[in-house]
């Protein structure tokens, strides 16, 4: 049995980072000590870890609130008491083990050539940004060459930047892919609620949809997936923007590029497993992000999947058989979109295949193999030895 302090700032069931630690913390709980430092817990076992709930301020500024997490995390764990304390990026100064979900630098670099051109942004605003950044950065790099050895990425593509990013070696970064839960997010679940969601926002049941989901849209290539639909030759297609996002300018896009008919916002929702059964593929465009909790859970519910060729997860989409790998171009895009809804038997035949490749991931799997981690870096450390984990 180990010692094990978790720190990120909120655990849920709903956010990605935060999925992904509640999912672990469940898994690890029955066979070591937890404690878990965060300011908001939810649907975590709370009689089986120790909660310690952070006193939660600058609520108004999600950067200062994460900015003081740090150092409220930092002077809350006591490191010596543990045998592991592990932090999501780079939010502790004194972690040992960091669990990261994405490159920050590389976050930068996408924004910086893509979406910041694309995005309104005042003076005060530029920098605003420049400040959060630099923080950013700076925390990312300490978290990074502190942990040598000890970093746990959730996908190939983050393992990948973060070695490019700080010149860290290959053996130095370990990879613990995400899961998926799949007795909720399945076609089974999904397919009920296809007619009742078409008939509510006024889709035909014989379009074919394309859906989006999450924040972030024009990091995560909303932009690049609104000029595909205008491209596509299909008409009858129509996109499904689930999520919150600048409505008005994307509205605005849609109109300018003749297709604003055929984009609908759908707002958030808390039960996204129903609008992966109104659709018929899901699109994934982002450059910053690889193994995304979104793309696992349109897969597992049947969706064949759109993703970029050079940022898609190992072993997810098998180009052509359960969805199509495309380059950063809206005819590319709109190319194996077109592909998909003029042919209705080979994207249920896609559907199918990409629902069978979601079942290789799942949560178990995930903390099976961090935990693995975790007790072969104390092995070594005992031993007195070096070496990777």
């Amino acid at each position: 049995m180990a010692r094990i302090a978790i720190a990120i700032e909120d655990v849920n069931r709903r956010g990605g980072q935060e999925r992904v630690v509640c999912e672990l913390v469940k898994r690890l709980a029955p066979r070591h000590e937890i404690d878990l430092y965060c300011f908001t817990p939810a649907d975590v076992p709370e009689d089986q870890i120790r909660v310690i709930r952070l006193r939660e301020r600058f609520k108004f500024s999600s950067f200062l609130r994460a900015t003081y997490f740090i150092f409220a995390a930092s002077h809350a764990v006591a490191s010596e008491s543990y045998d592991i304390v592990c932090a999501q990026g780079g939010n502790m100064l004194n972690q040992n083990f960091v669990l990261a979900h994405t490159c920050q630098a590389q976050r930068l670099r996408s924004l910086r050539e893509l979406h910041w051109p694309q995005a309104r942004r005042s003076a005060l605003k530029r920098l605003t940004d420049a400040i959060q950044w630099g923080v950013k950065l700076r925390c990312e790099r300490r978290a990074m060459l502190r942990c040598r050895g000890r970093i746990i990425a959730i996908d190939d593509l983050c393992k990948r930047e973060l070695c490019e990013a700080y010149g860290l070696q290959d053996s130095e970064v370990f990879v613990a892919y995400n899961g998926v839960d799949h007795e909720r997010f399945n076609p089974e679940s999904a397919r009920p609620w296809r007619e009742e969601l078409r008939g509510q926002h006024g889709i035909a049941d014989d379009a074919f949809v394309v859906l989006f989901m999450g924040g972030l849209w024009v990091e995560k290539g909303l932009v690049l997936l609104v000029e595909a639909l205008a491209r596509m030759e299909q008409s009858h297609a129509r996109l499904v923007v689930v999520g919150r996002g600048d409505e008005e300018y994307f509205g605005n896009l849609a109109a300018d590029l003749g297709v604003g008919d055929r984009v609908i916002f759908a707002g958030f929702t808390e039960h996204p497993e129903r609008y992966f059964g109104m659709a018929d593929a899901f699109a994934f465009l982002s450059r910053a992000e690889g193994l995304a909790l979104v793309q696992l859970e349109a897969a597992a519910c049947g969706l064949p999947l759109v993703l970029l060729r050079d940022y898609a997860p190992a072993d997810l989409v098998a180009d052509g058989e359960s969805g199509y790998l495309v380059h950063y171009d809206a005819d590319e895009v709109a190319k194996a979109l077109d592909s998909m809804a003029a042919d209705p038997h080979l994207c249920a035949a896609m559907a199918r295949r990409s629902h069978e490749l979601s079942l290789n991931f799942s949560w178990d799997k995930q903390a099976e193999e961090i935990e693995r981690i975790f007790l072969n870096a104390l092995q070594i450390e005992a031993e007195g030895g070096e070496g990777s984990a």
